[in-house]
């Protein structure tokens, strides 16, 4: 399949047996594209197993220090949403 510009090419596994990507991989991965993308993933978040010990437990983001009240946490462009609507949804939040 044809890859999008931009994207990240992910490592490929020397042998069938061989995992590809660790658990830190996969999350900084995803900052990687969003941020090339020209989106904003503050350093105090990560991305990782909910249980680090469990390869079967499920991503999710996490503090990795105290937030602050005024801190930006996340900004993803518009053209990184999924959504099924060809027009701008109803539910996009803006800020001025």
């Amino acid at each position: 399949a044809a890859r999008a510009a931009g994207d990240v090419e992910l490592p490929k596994a020397e042998s069938p047996n061989e995992p590809v990507l660790t658990t830190a991989d996969h999350g900084k991965l995803q900052i990687e594209w969003l941020r090339s993308k020209g989106g904003f993933v503050n350093s105090k978040l990560e991305i990782r197993r909910a249980d680090p010990n469990d390869p079967t437990s499920p991503f999710g983001m996490f503090a990795n220090e105290d937030i602050d009240e005024d801190d930006t946490l996340l900004s993803i462009p518009r053209e990184c949403l999924i959504t099924s609507e060809l027009e701008e949804p109803d539910w996009v939040c803006t800020t001025t």
